[in-house]
C-alpha cells in the first residue's frame, strides 16, 4: 500500500545501507595505507598498501571517509524514522513483517 515514490526511495535507501559500508572500507584504506604501511587487521593478518604516495592521498580520501561516514548516517536515520512511520503513523504490519522475516533466517 506504498506509492511509488516511497517505493523507489525504500528501494534506494536500502542499495545505500549496502553499498555505503563498502565505500567506508575502501576509502578507509586509502586513507590507512597513504604513508604506504600495510593494515593490520586485529593481529590476524595484515593487509598491503598496493596505493600509496598518491599526492594528498591522506587529505583526499579522509575527506571521502567522513563524507560516506556522514551520509551513512542519515542513511540510517532515514531508515529509522521511516520503519517507525510504518509502525506509529501508518499502523501497518511492516515492522512485524520484518521481525517474524528475520526470527526465519
Amino acid at each position: 500500500s506504498t506509492s511509488r515514490r516511497e517505493a523507489l526511495a525504500a528501494r534506494l535507501v536500502h542499495r545505500l545501507l549496502y553499498l555505503l559500508p563498502l565505500l567506508l572500507v575502501a576509502s578507509g584504506y586509502l586513507l590507512s595505507t597513504a604513508d604506504g604501511r600495510a593494515v593490520d587487521v586485529f593481529g590476524w593478518f595484515s593487509v598491503p598498501a598496493s596505493v600509496h604516495g598518491l599526492e594528498r592521498q591522506e587529505d583526499i580520501a579522509g575527506d571521502i571517509h567522513f563524507a560516506l561516514a556522514m551520509l551513512l548516517l542519515a542513511v540510517s536515520t532515514v531508515h529509522a524514522l521511516a520503519a517507525l512511520r510504518h509502525h506509529v503513523v501508518l499502523k501497518d504490519a511492516t515492522l512485524r513483517r520484518m521481525s517474524t522475516a528475520r526470527s526465519k533466517i
